[in-house]
């Protein structure tokens, strides 16, 4: 059997994905897994665009690539990376790894799974009214209005859990996250 590429994201086949949702009991989990590859595919770059949004410490690996990871840092040549583990250096002083993190990878199908989540819901709460875009509302006397940009508290992601992952991960910036 044959890989389905899913070019522009951070999990690069179709049968990556599904491997990683088997088991998940989530409903938006199971109903993604059942879903055409031309729908994982779509949930699969949106998720890697979000992802993109938030703020990484370091540099592209290579300035030709088009998504984020991997990413290169300035680290001390004599230690291993902060976060545990060893990095090749560069001769310009650059500790890199040319493979995209497996937290980066995780955190794309925990997005995928929230956005599908997001987007199929017919919830009316206001922070899936946000996410939809809309910016405000009147019902009878009632109004409210909406903040641009306000539509999550999980920077640009639609999931908590693919925030707390990136949160987690080390390769996150965590001033420009702090309101």
């Amino acid at each position: 059997m044959t890989d389905t590429a899913v070019a522009n994201s951070y999990i690069t086949t179709i049968e990556d994905f599904e491997s990683r949702l088997t088991g998940d009991p989530r409903a938006s989990a199971i109903a993604l897994a059942a879903a055409d590859s031309t729908t994982q595919t779509w949930y699969l770059q949106k998720a890697t665009k979000n992802i993109d949004q938030f703020p990484f410490i370091g540099y592209k690996y290579l300035s030709t690539q088009t998504l984020e990871h991997p990413r290169k840092f300035i680290v001390n040549p004599e230690t291993d990376s902060p976060w545990g583990i060893a990095l090749s250096i560069d001769s310009y002083g650059y500790a890199y790894d040319s493979d995209v993190p497996e937290s980066i990878k995780a955190a794309t199908v925990e997005e995928a799974i929230g956005l599908y989540s997001s987007l199929t819901s017919a919830s009316t709460s206001e922070e899936s009214l946000q996410a939809k875009g809309v910016a405000s509302f009147s019902l009878g006397k009632l109004s409210m209005s909406f903040v641009p940009g306000s539509a999550t508290k999980y920077g640009s992601l639609h999931s908590k859990d693919a925030y707390d992952i990136l949160m987690s991960s080390g390769y996150a910036e965590m001033a420009p996250l702090i309101q």
